[in-house]
């Protein structure tokens, strides 16, 4: 009965509404003629094609307009089809790497992109799954170099990320409100030119302790980046091994969920602090061929706690910035730049 009513009163309005449309073309400069607009000069000519008038009802049957209420409610009452944006969006990269990468072998390219994007970039370049999404920091106007030895997606080497020091910005700003656990990794090794650059550098940051094994002579060059933080705390131990042994103590005691930020210096080999990223990443196999720690550099690390994932704030920071470091092979000579 509802529906019956709803058509009768439909039709009604729109009986009333063409009574009054044609009383107002009476008196305009369009007649009607065979439900036809001519208008009113003899310069115009009738289309030549016959013309049969059609007859329109204005009262929709309470069948039609129950049918018509019922389309749209099974259209309202349909299920969406299930949209994974992160999961397409790595989908377009790993076919926009397939196109690219063929065609500028052997060049240097500069994509400007969004955050996400490059994100989505640096996973599908090292075989990060999308649920490792999280675990990458993307600064405004942040630089990552990627290298692509053979030319092809799978040979993708990570070889700086995250570097912010020519925008003013020492070290990535912290996650998640600034709290949880930092770990600025310095790789062993360094010369006395870039342990004093190193010092210079983290001068103005406040570091809560030190890191690294007595196993070697580690200790003398961590004291010579702490020579301005005589207030840091200095831990040796008696294994190589220290990242991942920290990394094994934070994933199990939680040890992060501190409202404040506890900043550490942790010294290792370049192997082993890439071993770390690459637990970070989810990519353990062949770390230390994908991920190009150097020395001379510093790659910083947060823990934020136990309910957030660790992050990779940078990687291969450059402490010193005549230093050339990240200079790859196939020169800096910017070929292409492409636009996200």
């Amino acid at each position: 009965m509802e529906l019956r009513a709803v058509g009768e009163t439909v039709g009604r309005q729109r009986e009333k509404r063409a009574g009054e449309v044609g009383e107002a073309t009476q008196n305009s400069k369009f007649k009607i003629q065979n439900s036809k607009f001519i208008p009113n000069s003899p310069h115009y000519t009738p289309h030549p094609t016959p013309y049969t008038p059609s007859t329109v009802n204005c009262q929709p049957s309470s069948r039609s307009v129950a049918s018509t209420v019922n389309r749209q409610l099974s259209t309202i009452n349909c299920q969406p089809q299930k949209f994974f944006p992160a999961l397409d969006l790595y989908q377009r990269v790993r076919e926009f790497w397939q196109e690219i990468l063929p065609r500028h072998r052997g060049q240097t390219v500069l994509l400007v992109t969004h955050g996400g994007t490059n994100r989505a970039l640096i996973s599908t370049a090292l075989g990060i799954k999308p649920d490792r999404y999280h675990c990458i920091q993307q600064s405004n106007c942040g630089i990552s170099v990627l290298n692509f030895p053979d030319g092809f997606l799978e040979s993708g080497q990570l070889e700086a990320m995250n570097l912010n020091t020519h925008v003013g910005e020492h070290l990535p700003k912290p996650q998640e409100g600034g709290k949880g656990l930092r770990l600025l990794l310095v790789p062993s090794g360094t010369n006395a030119v870039q342990t004093q650059s190193i010092a210079k550098f983290l001068k103005q940051v406040r570091i809560d302790f030190s890191l690294n094994s007595i196993l070697d002579s580690y200790h003398i060059t961590v004291q010579q980046i702490l020579q301005h933080h005589p207030e840091t705390v200095q831990f040796e131990v008696l294994r190589e091994d220290i990242p991942e042994a920290w990394q094994t103590v934070i994933s199990k005691r939680s040890k992060t969920s501190s409202e404040q930020l506890t900043t550490g210096l942790v010294m290792a080999s370049e192997d082993a602090i890439a071993r770390l990223i690459g637990h970070i990443f989810g990519t353990n196999s062949n770390s230390s061929e994908r991920i190009l720690v150097k020395k001379g550099t510093i790659s910083c690390l947060q823990y934020p706690g136990d309910r957030h994932p660790l992050i990779l704030q940078a990687m291969n920071i450059l402490t010193n910035q005549n230093d050339l470091i990240h200079k790859s092979d196939l020169g800096w000579s910017m070929s292409n730049t492409i636009t996200f």
